[in-house]
């Protein structure tokens, strides 16, 4: 249960553990945050940021372990249409981009990672040259050991 600003923007959250604690165990768990339709963008009151207090509780609805502080910005909602141009127009700079070009990103490939970036385009540009990066370097890695793999071969012929 949230309280304060939070309580009114924030759908209550319930994640089951389904596992014993212990104390002084660490866990991870993931908490989704689901904002309520009616919640006004951060900008709109006043405040730089809002902040999500929680803490977990048992079957006896006892709290334990620490409470927990998030903190979260509401972003205007962002329009399907307006999503969609602005994934057609990273999609253009991406198949543009000299970077990006050795790997070949679909339109699809672009939604997903825009969606993923919460439609930031410079974060998800940002995202696919990381990926595109990463490509490069396990393609080298897999030249690399086929090349060793093939010296062993030809020393083996030799023999």
């Amino acid at each position: 249960m949230f309280t304060g600003r939070a309580a009114q923007i924030l759908e209550e959250v319930v994640v089951p553990v389904d596992f014993q604690v212990t104390p002084f165990q660490v866990h991870s768990l993931n908490v989704p945050l689901k904002i309520k339709e009616s919640a006004d963008p951060t900008v709109n009151t006043g405040e730089e940021y809002h902040v999500a207090t929680f803490q977990f509780h048992g079957p006896g609805g006892r709290a334990f372990g620490e409470e927990f502080n998030i903190k979260f910005k509401v972003e205007k909602k962002l329009d399907e249409v307006e999503f969609y141009n602005k994934a057609i127009m990273l999609f253009q700079e991406v198949s543009q981009d000299p970077h990006l070009m050795t790997q070949d990103f679909s339109f699809e490939k672009v939604v997903d990672v825009l969606k993923k970036a919460q439609g930031n385009a410079s974060l998800a540009k940002e995202l696919l040259r990381q990926m595109s990066q990463s490509s490069i370097l396990a393609a080298s890695s897999q030249f690399e050991q086929m090349t060793l793999n093939k010296k062993d071969d030809e020393e083996d012929l030799y023999e």
